[in-house]
This record gives structure tokens, C-alpha cells and sequence, in this order.
């Protein structure tokens, strides 16, 4: 399951941006996709601290919305109506022992 992001602080290893989510608990906890540091909270102050020094992610991408839809035509399938069967290739005759000795002179 993919996890949401929160805000973002300045990453304390690298000075990037990092990014804080909430773990399973709910405890908010940093990530730095660029050093990939963590800096787990354990709930408590620390995350009250951590939420506060965030900042909030407010920018959110509408969906696009499907208005009319028209529906595709389905592809057809060419028709064969005058149709010819194949000649069937006839089976090599199988030779026997004997055919290289007798069949030698022919």
C-alpha cells in the first residue's frame, strides 16, 4: 500500500526536501527520497514537533472526469466466401531394409 504524503521538511543529512507520511501507527515519520534517511517519531512530542515544522501538502491534482462517452466500433473480421481446400501433399513411400540392395540396378 502505497502511503500518502504529508508535507515536507528540509532533510537533515543532505538539505534537500524530504518527505513526511504516517507509519501504520499513525505516527508521522520522515523520508529523503535522495539519501533515503529516516527519522522515525514514535508518536508523542517528536510528532507534534515534526507535524508542525512540515510543510502541508495543498496542491492536488483534479481527476479528469468522463463526460460523454462514445463507444468504439467494434473491428470486423473479413469474410471469405469463395473458399478453396488445399491439395494434401502425399506421404513419402516409406523405403524398406531391402531397397538399397535390390533397387541399386533399377
Amino acid at each position: 500500500m502505497k502511503k500518502t504524503i504529508l508535507g515536507h521538511v528540509d532533510c537533515p543529512l543532505c538539505d534537500k526536501i524530504a518527505q513526511v507520511k504516517e507509519d501504520k501507527n499513525g505516527n508521522a515519520y520522515l523520508f529523503c527520497p535522495d539519501c533515503t534517511a529516516q527519522v522515525l517519531t514514535h508518536g508523542g512530542e517528536k510528532d507534534k514537533l515534526l507535524r508542525a515544522r512540515m510543510r502541508p501538502v495543498t496542491d492536488t491534482v483534479p481527476l479528469p472526469t468522463v463526460t460523454d462517452t462514445v463507444p468504439l466500433p467494434l473491428p470486423t473480421v473479413p469474410t471469405v466466401t469463395d473458399t478453396v481446400p488445399l491439395p494434401i501433399p502425399e506421404k513419402p513411400k516409406k523405403a524398406g531394409w531391402l531397397t538399397p540392395l535390390v533397387g541399386a540396378d533399377k
